[in-house]
């Protein structure tokens, strides 16, 4: 049964990830959020070492080869932002 307010619908949002700022080393991805409430903040901020990415993709060539899904270890992470 659910809690009145709650929503089971998980929710996907596009993510750039800054694994290092020099020299710049950035990968895209989708993050899929728990409930149409949750935020990127709420995952970043959990007790799971790992963030899941699916749709990976890197701006310019300094991975040699992405799959469509990764998982990050969250400390290697420098900087996020949700892409609109």
């Amino acid at each position: 049964m659910m809690k009145k307010g709650s929503s089971a619908e998980p929710t996907r949002i596009r993510a750039r990830l800054f694994l290092s700022l020099d020299p710049p080393r950035v990968i895209e991805g989708t993050v899929t959020l728990s409930s149409a409430k949750a935020r990127l903040s709420d995952v970043m901020n959990d007790e799971k070492i790992f963030l899941a990415l699916q749709d990976v993709s890197a701006s310019d060539p300094w991975i040699a080869s992405l799959s469509k899904f990764m998982l990050l270890n969250k400390q290697e992470i420098k900087a996020i932002t949700e892409l609109g």
